[in-house]
């Protein structure tokens, strides 16, 4: 259905609702609007936990968008009981002005139910009605009406859709060594703190698959970011968001095998005001299993975060690229942290503030398990990117949610 088709019917449904509020009244569509936004208010504060309840990644997009849909039609629907009951108990007659207020009160509700509905759809714009939703204008004038709160509802959704940028991964080996839980002091050292300059989100347009990305990179050399490679594949516009500003970056490395692309952003090291420091690998072999680490991040897309972690182990991961085609073998490492969209392409740091590695995936089948990819893996591609300012391709799009099968083998 075209963007113009849709239009037209949601009008057309706009017009029953009308119609249907001259004949009810004034008091029940107040009430039955009323509702809708006790509904959404109620979905707002308890949507999250309930993405969270569902462990299975592949169907918590269906279940937050049932549950908000049918939470606010349910508020809406009591409300307007409760309109009628007053009105009848009442004994209020309707008039036509009364009538002619039900009408347009009824449209706002119409209008409430189809952003609620559709909305979710419009940030899934990877589907034929995802782009017909992002094409609309009648959902564009809706959102444009909407608060900017009640907007985090769809994000929320998408995001328990994408589950980052980060890749799926199922361990067959039987599990990693256990670890004690992340120390929450080690966010607040000072260390950690000057390496929030050189954290940066990445945010990318995929027009060829309609599909905005986004992630974290970090500095490891003046003007160069490094992130995963599968953050900006099929990417054809990247923006790096930093402390500084917001700058146009283009990559010049990209390892769809490793899963590290190199971006190169001039801004940040032509102009000495807006240069960013460069984070310092740690030295060999001076991480050890059971070490506190941090990952700082944007999760969810949102406002910058350090996340505690704790060292599980290091190995040896063989498993598909981030096409899930060829087969190749890295060093990593498995984590104790509670990451989120947006963490994928992150640093390890320890508490110095060095990085270690790459924070690439998290585990469909253990709770806060997460993985990154050591330094030692990581490294060829960043000496790449420092060797080269030449534009290379991001390739194509990776399919979200795909789930990687790896064997872990201990290193």
């Amino acid at each position: 259905m075209s963007a113009v088709a849709f239009d037209i019917v949601v009008l057309l449904v706009f017009a029953i609702f009308g119609f249907y509020g001259w004949v009810t009244g004034f008091i029940p569509s107040l009430g039955a609007v009323c509702g809708a936004i006790i509904g959404i208010i109620i979905e707002y504060f308890t949507l999250q936990p309930v993405l969270d309840a569902t462990e299975n990644i592949q169907i918590r997009f269906v279940v937050g968008f049932i549950y908000g849909f049918v939470l606010v039609v349910l508020c809406a629907a009591g409300a307007e009981v409760v309109g009628l009951y007053i009105r009848n108990h009442a004994k209020i007659q309707e008039t036509r002005g009364s009538r002619s207020a039900g009408a347009i009160v009824k449209v706002v509700l119409a209008a409430i139910l189809t952003w609620v509905f559709f909305a979710p759809l419009a940030v899934q714009p990877d589907s034929s009605l995802g782009k017909t939703m992002h094409d609309s204008r009648v959902m564009s004038a809706i959102t444009m009406l909407s608060p900017n709160a009640v907007q985090k509802i769809p994000e929320m959704l998408d995001d328990a859709a994408r589950t980052a940028s980060l890749q799926q991964m199922t361990d067959r080996s039987g599990g990693s060594a256990g670890a004690g839980i992340p120390d929450q002091s080690i966010v607040e050292t000072s260390s950690l703190a000057k390496a929030r300059r050189s954290v940066v989100k990445i945010v990318g347009q995929a027009t060829g698959c309609h599909r905005d990305l986004e992630g974290t990179g970090f500095v490891y050399a003046p003007g160069l970011v490094a992130t995963n490679a599968h953050v900006v594949a099929g990417a054809r516009i990247i923006h790096v968001h930093t402390v500084e500003g917001i700058f146009t970056a283009q990559p010049v490395a990209f390892d769809a095998l490793r899963d590290v692309a190199v971006l190169w952003v001039p801004a940040i090291s032509s102009t000495k005001r807006l240069m960013l420091p460069a984070l310092q690998p740690v030295r060999d072999n001076s991480v050890q299993a059971g070490q506190a680490m941090a990952i700082p991040g944007f999760p969810n897309n949102g406002p910058y975060r350090v996340t505690p972690a704790r060292l599980q182990e290091r190995f040896i991961l063989q498993g598909p690229g981030i096409y899930g085609t060829t087969t190749v073998q890295r060093q990593a490492y498995a984590l104790l942290a509670n990451l989120m969209s947006g963490n994928s392409g992150g640093p390890l740091l320890d508490v110095q503030g060095h990085y270690a590695g790459m924070v690439f995936g998290v585990a469909t089948d253990k709770k806060n398990v997460a993985y990154a990819l050591s330094y030692r893996e990581i490294e060829p591609v960043l000496q790449k990117g420092m060797r080269t300012r030449e534009r290379v391709s991001t390739g194509r799009c990776v399919p979200l949610d795909a789930e990687v099968t790896t064997t872990m083998t201990p290193n």
